[in-house]
């Protein structure tokens, strides 16, 4: 597994929010997600032909083994240069009618999908062989989802190349995943003849892009939920390469923190006091905020103030050194 000897996350952007009643903290996204139901301990095939669609896999998911790389999927991905380059424009490659009176996406651009295609395969399982990698499931191929067939419509044959070009960014992140694994990925790969022409031009893709600039879907990370079995990548492993990651805050989470090796994952208070001044509190979410800050948080009724509070933030006391919603804002 790949070592990660700088235990520290910048809190700078963190943002909490309630969900259910229960408090979730993001170290580096405030973007707003809905948190899905904990996934069973037999997880549904997530890819089948009929959910192969990459909108589906844009919102964060629980952390599974099997499904972890889904957290690298881009959001707006890059196909400038000559390794993705054929999945910019496909509209005008789709032609027809044949002979037959079918569409079909034109055959050298099919050929040029299927090259990727084989190079994808065979990179991922390079990268496979490597001690450093994470496991996970590989997606169904992009040619499964119709760029090779012939359709009876151009509407028809639209939706299956734009549904196959889609695909290739689910692959994009399996490898974005892989190679955040591996610091050493461009040396092992020329060492098994890839060319370093190729090379150079994939390091420029959306694939090695582990900055700002390319927003990944991200993960819902339970770090206290462990599995000896299983291999669990660190909060700091994702934040280290932008990766969007969110974590419950229960009580539990709140006890871990007060031991050295996990102190550096609790929320800032200004972070969780927030929760109090955008979301109706329940009983649980009241208990996490005044442990979590302290003690200091104390919930009061209508028409009693804390120090810093204004007439808007009624419901809340605000502890000494912290603005309200309104002073933030003004």
């Amino acid at each position: 597994m790949p070592r990660i000897n700088n235990r520290e996350i910048d809190h700078s952007q963190g943002h909490a929010f309630l969900h259910n009643g229960q408090v979730f903290y993001s170290p580096n996204s405030s973007r707003r997600i809905i948190v899905p139901d904990r996934p069973g301990p037999s997880s549904r095939y997530r890819f089948h032909k009929k959910d192969a669609l990459w909108e589906r896999f844009h919102d964060p998911q629980w952390w599974t083994e099997e499904y972890c790389f889904l957290s690298f999927v881009p959001l707006r991905p890059s196909f400038e240069g000559d390794t993705f380059g054929s999945l910019r424009d496909i509209l005008s490659f789709v032609i027809g009618p044949d002979s037959d009176n079918r569409f079909y996406l034109r055959e050298d651009k099919a050929a040029e999908w299927t090259q990727l295609q084989d190079w994808l395969f065979y990179i991922s399982a390079l990268l496979e062989q490597t001690i450093d990698t994470y496991p996970s499931l590989k997606p169904i191929p992009p040619s499964f989802l119709g760029f090779q067939k012939r359709f009876t419509s151009l509407r028809s044959a639209r939706i299956g190349a734009t549904i196959s070009r889609d695909w290739f960014v689910i692959w994009m992140g399996l490898l974005s995943f892989k190679i955040a694994a591996v610091s050493d990925w461009f040396n092992l790969l020329a060492e098994k003849d890839i060319p370093q022409i190729w090379l150079n031009d994939f390091g420029r893709s959306s694939v090695c892009n582990f900055s700002k600039n390319c927003p990944r879907a991200g993960i819902i990370l339970d770090w206290l939920n462990t599995d000896k079995n299983l291999k669990k990548p660190p909060v700091e492993w994702f934040t280290s390469h932008h990766v969007p990651v969110w974590y419950p805050w229960t009580q539990d989470h709140i006890n871990a923190c007060s031991r050295p090796q996990f102190a550096y994952l609790r929320p800032p208070i200004e972070a969780i006091q927030m929760v109090t001044t955008l979301s109706p509190l329940t009983i649980h979410a009241t208990s996490i905020l005044r442990t979590a800050c302290n003690g200091e948080y104390q919930p009061v009724h209508k028409g009693q103030y804390g120090p810093t509070c204004c007439d808007e933030c009624e419901r809340t006391h605000v502890p000494e050194g912290i603005q309200c919603h309104s002073e933030s804002i003004r």
